[in-house]
């Protein structure tokens, strides 16, 4: 099941559209959350084989990916997202932002190895969570509609 979410404002037709692939519920709830107060638009996947659906029907400008989900795992989801962009020969790479709760330097090797392009650790704050993100979707031109997280 895919949810969605929509944050609008009118100084900002069109924000950011994050997919949260995340298995566990109070997580994805919290991500939802947290990404409503920045503005975003979200919809959510389970698991790695729904995230990769959901990408294939719909435009997103982000991923947070969790890495360790039941069906298909984040590592194995980004290699797929990976090697579907290569043959496709898209010049855009979806940014995929690994989510985990270990936060062990061998961790973050393989998720970026995996082609995550960053990595933040669970339990993450707001302020974490906008840090990681804005970069990644202002090389993109992509804002949220409200960039100062404030409500």
């Amino acid at each position: 099941m895919i949810e969605n979410t929509a944050a609008t404002n009118a100084h900002h037709p069109r924000p950011a559209r994050i997919l949260v692939a995340e298995d566990n519920q109070v997580n994805r709830l919290v991500a939802l959350a947290t990404l409503a107060r920045l503005g975003f638009e979200t919809d959510t996947a389970e698991n790695g084989r729904k995230a990769l659906a959901a990408l294939e029907n719909n435009h997103y400008d982000l991923v947070l990916m969790d890495m360790q989900m039941p069906e298909m795992d984040g590592i194995e989801a980004t290699r797929r997202i990976r090697e579907r962009e290569k043959s496709a020969g898209d010049a855009c790479r979806l940014p995929v932002i690994a989510l985990t709760a270990n936060s062990i330097e061998d961790e973050r090797e393989r998720c970026l190895a995996a082609g995550m392009d960053d990595y933040l650790s669970k339990p993450f704050s707001l302020a974490d969570l906008q840090g990681t993100i804005l970069p990644w979707l202002k090389r993109s031109g992509i804002t949220s509609s409200n960039p100062t997280g404030a409500k």
